[in-house]
């Protein structure tokens, strides 16, 4: 349900409403704004940009002090304001939102929602369109976004494990061309949890069959946010997986799933419910475990053992790994935008998108999508990224390891 998250969204905005505020979001004769238009889906996939190819920057230093069991999102009061007198950044000119997934999954979705909305509290109402750009496991749609002129023309939506390739100390030869400390980080529509889904063809019945079945996981490449998961529940729990490459977005993995060429799925509760629905109310897809942040409010989840619980009784290293893993979804659905743009600029593309998500059309929209919305002000999720890249090193080998032996 979105009624109890959405008091809070509305204590976070009230901080937002200072005159200026106001005067951006309604008529004024100053800034002439014109109707919010309506976002466009692409008739197809983008083609990855020349502007991927942007020279490596530098890794931020790990640092023994910060743990990855640090202090969770915890409410942070939003600062960011909308200056009205931005409009002639933004007026007459179109917004270009990059999402790093292929159409129909997810991330998709949450994207073209928040297009739909953040237009016409951004000054000067521009028009925004979507534009998809998938490929490497997010990495080329985060390298076209690092790269593109700081004007606050240009934003967009990744996986939250974005952080965790820099992390683990990938650069320009795996595909990593952007600084996660220096991105421009806008805000998260939600926190969220992922659940294991298998296939009830396989015979598994419950958590503890995953350690005498053989299951065939879907998978982007190593490393990937779902693989990451997977592998750690492997290493605590025993279970006896192997992963399958090559599958780009969730729309695609689940078709894999459809055909039979896999066995397993783990990807975020809202988005299988979102997709997937009828075939989990029928129990043809199985939720055996959930892994994140917090347990899925959804009652249909109430049932299915949270990671927490699972590994309860295991090693403080086993733990630590846990932890590493689960930290992202503080940030589950995080928007952002270049490095580089001035402070009055990124402050009002901030409150911009924390105004877009407590509207009512588009809580009304996300409702009908079972979204969950639960925004993270853009400050505070700089903050536990910033955090999340100061992970103690020996835990950052430890996952790195389990990831390569996993992946051979």
């Amino acid at each position: 349900m979105l009624i109890p998250r959405v008091s809070r969204c509305l204590a976070m905005v009230a901080m937002l409403a200072v005159p200026s505020l106001l005067a951006a979001c309604s008529p004024s004769p100053a800034t002439a704004p014109t109707a919010a238009k309506p976002t466009e889906a692409p008739a197809k996939p983008a083609a990855s940009p020349a502007t991927t190819a942007a020279s490596p920057v530098a890794k931020p230093a790990a640092s023994p002090a910060a743990s990855p069991a640090a202090s969770p999102v915890a409410a942070a009061r939003p600062t960011a304001q909308v200056d009205p007198s931005l409009a002639s950044v933004w007026q007459g000119k179109t917004v270009t939102l990059i999402v790093a997934e292929n159409p129909g999954g997810g991330n998709d979705a949450w994207a073209r929602l928040v297009a739909r909305h953040i237009g016409k509290y951004l000054p000067g109402t521009p028009q925004v369109i979507v534009e998809n750009m998938p490929g490497a496991g997010h990495r080329i749609g985060a390298n076209a976004i690092y790269a593109a002129k700081p004007d606050g023309l240009t934003m967009g939506l990744v996986d939250r494990y974005i952080p965790s390739f820099q992390l683990r100390g990938e650069g320009s030869e795996e595909g990593v061309r952007y600084d996660a400390t220096k991105i421009g980080w806008l805000g998260s529509t939600t926190t969220e949890t992922q659940a294991v889904f298998i296939n009830s063809r396989t015979g598994v019945k419950d958590v503890k069959d995953m350690q005498n079945i053989d299951i065939r996981f879907t998978n982007t490449t190593p490393g990937s946010p779902p693989h990451v998961n997977q592998v750690v529940l492997k290493e605590g729990l025993g279970w006896k997986s192997k992963s399958i490459y090559g599958y780009v977005g969730t729309a695609q993995q689940w078709l894999a799933m459809d055909r039979e060429e896999v066995d397993g799925i783990i990807t975020a509760w809202s988005s299988a419910v979102l997709q997937k629905g009828p075939d989990i109310q029928s129990g043809k897809y199985l939720p055996i475990a959930q892994i994140g942040g917090a347990r899925i409010k959804d009652p249909a989840a109430a049932r299915v053992p949270w990671s927490e619980d699972l590994f309860a009784d295991k090693s403080a290293e086993l733990k630590q790994l846990l932890a590493l893993a689960q930290r992202p979804f503080a940030w589950s659905r995080s928007f952002l935008t270049t490095p580089g743009l001035p402070p009055n600029v990124l402050s009002t593309m901030r409150a911009a998108f924390m105004l877009a998500c407590v509207d009512p059309a588009f809580l009304a929209e996300a409702e009908q999508l079972k979204f969950d919305v639960d925004p993270v002000p853009g400050e505070r999720v700089q903050e536990l990224i910033q955090d999340y890249m100061n992970t103690p090193k020996p835990v950052v080998d430890r996952l790195s390891a389990l990831i390569e032996a996993d992946g051979e």
